[in-house]
């Protein structure tokens, strides 16, 4: 929750994002990453899957129904030549700016507040 992407959201360790009725995140399709916990329990990538070593994960979804089941991880890394990734591990992460807009409300969800800091911190702007 002290990460930069999820600064003004409100999120503490262990809470829950994109579940409500109309902000599900996670329908069809996400990014998988192979992670093992480190000393302190948080998940860090193995690697065995391609997964880049310096990809912290914000965030995870066990996914133990799926048909290949693993676990959506949300991340950030740096590329080797420069330049940041967020990765919201979803395609559908533009389901939790959906009720944003029917409310008039540009930061209803924390989807959208960590839309905008990644969005600002790409620009070069605090989030």
């Amino acid at each position: 929750p002290e990460h930069w992407a999820f600064a003004g959201t409100h999120l503490a360790e262990g809470d829950s994002l994109g579940n409500d009725s109309d902000e599900i995140l996670l329908a069809y399709e996400t990014n998988s990453v192979d992670y093992a916990p480190d000393t302190g329990g948080r998940p860090v990538p193995t690697g065995s899957d391609g997964t880049p070593e310096n990809y912290q994960i914000l965030a995870t979804a066990a996914l133990p129904d799926w048909g290949a089941p693993g676990n959506a991880a949300m991340g950030v890394f740096a590329r080797d030549r420069g330049g940041t990734v967020f990765n919201a591990a979803t395609t559908d992460w533009a389901c939790g700016l959906e009720r944003c807009l029917a409310t008039g409300n540009p930061l209803e969800t924390a989807t959208a507040t960590i839309t905008r800091n990644v969005l600002a911190r790409l620009a070069g702007e605090p989030p």
